[in-house]
């Protein structure tokens, strides 16, 4: 044994630093998707808009999708993630599609990492 200590935490641990849960995750991924019946007009929580500005990682792996085709499958993602009402989106991506819809598959990831780094810049966790 090397003396190191591993500590293994729940999901819930980074609540109080501002991140969210799963069901808090799927709020926030459902605010940052487009509507169905208004693909490209933002409202005051919805923050497509957001998501082609700035240089993070997920920034640039959106600006990589985003044509007209991946703002309609966008929209029907969130319809369908909205209509499921899944505890976790972990819980919706393999229910819902399994393998079987890569691009659902990719807007869930992409989603993921938008909303954690969203929340990470106005977390309380200090690096």
């Amino acid at each position: 044994m090397s003396g190191y200590t591993a500590l293994i935490l729940g999901a819930g641990a980074s609540l109080n630093y501002g991140l969210p849960l799963g069901s808090q995750l799927v709020e926030k991924i459902c605010q940052l998707l487009p509507s169905p019946q208004f693909p490209y007009m933002g409202n005051d929580t919805n923050l497509l808009h957001n998501l082609l500005a700035g240089d993070s990682d997920s920034v640039l792996a959106w600006r990589k999708v985003c044509n007209k085709e991946m703002v309609h499958a966008m929209a029907e993602f969130r319809h369908r993630l909205i209509e499921s009402s899944p505890k976790s989106i972990d819980e919706f991506l393999s229910r819902e599609f399994g393998d079987a819809n890569p691009t659902f598959r990719l807007i869930g990831k992409l989603s993921i990492a938008q909303v954690i780094a969203m929340c990470e810049r106005t977390s309380t966790i200090e690096s």
